[in-house]
Parts: C-alpha cells; structure tokens; sequence
C-alpha cells in the first residue's frame, strides 16, 4: 500500500517489521504540520496580503469614484498578483481625474498586452 502512496521512482522503506513500518509512518506524520507551515504557509500569507491590497484599492477607488468604479476595478484586479502593477494601480488611483481614466489606465497597467 505505501508503495501506491508514493510518488513515481520514488523509494519508500518501511523497514523490516510492522513495528519499523508504524514507527516510520509516524517520523512522516510528524513531519506533515511542519511541511504545511513552511512553504504553503508562507504562500497562502504572500496571497492574502495581494487579496488585501486589492481590496484596499478597490475601496479607495470606491470612495474617490464612485462604488461602480471600485467595483469594476476589482474585476481588473482579480488574479492579479505582481506588486509592482499594484502599486502602479494605486499610484493611478490618486493621480486619474476620472473613473473612466482609472480603468482604462489600470487595465492597461494589469494587462499590457490586450
């Protein structure tokens, strides 16, 4: 059964005895909160602060433009995860005379290529 659980050419050695086999499992298990809290912490922090951030801008376009505008630009924003267009974003946020103004220049900011 550990041998269908592991990843293909992947070695596993239980050990020659049921008791090695348990204690092995075990060492893995132990091991699991450790690989949850490292990487996939660290990345599940880096999104929630981009979620954040765009919510943030959402809210500062709402408030300056209108709830439309805010609106629609969380829809530009959605996915978008390069702080450097976020930042570019909220730097337009302050600077577009218009909503208008705002989305079009955040669309273009988010996706250059379209």
């Amino acid at each position: 059964m550990a041998g269908r659980m592991a990843p293909p050419g992947a070695s596993v050695d239980l050990g020659g005895t049921l008791t090695e086999a348990t204690m092995t499992l075990v060492e893995r298990v132990a091991e699991w909160p450790k690989q949850w809290h490292g990487e996939g912490h660290r990345e599940g922090v880096e999104e929630g602060r981009r979620e954040g951030v765009a919510d943030v801008l959402r809210r500062q376009a709402a408030r300056r433009f209108g709830d439309p505008v805010g609106d629609e630009l969380d829809a530009v924003l959605d996915g978008v995860d390069d702080w450097d267009r976020l930042a570019a974003v909220s730097d337009l946020i302050v600077t577009a005379t218009g909503g208008a103004e705002l989305l079009d220049g955040a669309a273009a900011i988010v996706r250059p290529d379209d």
